[in-house]
């Protein structure tokens, strides 16, 4: 059995100053994966924490450690978060392959940004 680790694209924030850098940017937000693998088939994956990291120096600051057990609130806060760049992440989003788009609509929906993915759809090219 093999065990691999990456993380996902949810979005981009709006322009956001980063303290290590000293930059203007757009932080993107990513969801950490890990996947499970027997002879080279895809068995499981499972979704951990949601994390910030800067698109310059990439500082990372974890927004939420355990998807499961997450408050509402947390998870409001990356919402808005997602919301503040959904200009931007659309931008990204129109340049990705099918696959690719159904898997963050797929994350976006496990963690509730609905109006996202609503943004989303209405603005297909």
């Amino acid at each position: 059995m093999y065990i691999t680790s990456g993380s996902i694209l949810l979005g981009l924030t709006k322009k956001t100053h980063c303290n290590k850098c000293n930059n203007l940017c757009h932080f993107q937000v990513r969801q950490e994966s890990v996947q499970q693998q027997i002879l080279l088939i895809n068995m499981k994956t499972y979704y951990a924490g949601i994390y910030t990291l800067c698109s310059i120096c990439n500082v990372k600051k974890d927004l939420i450690t355990y998807i499961k057990f997450t408050s509402s609130s947390k998870l409001e806060e990356v919402r808005n978060l997602l919301e503040g760049g959904k200009e931007e992440t659309l931008k990204l989003f129109n340049q990705l392959n099918q696959n690719q788009k159904t898997l963050i609509l797929e994350r976006l929906n496990a963690i509730k940004a609905y109006s996202i993915v609503k943004y989303f759809s209405n603005y297909k090219d």
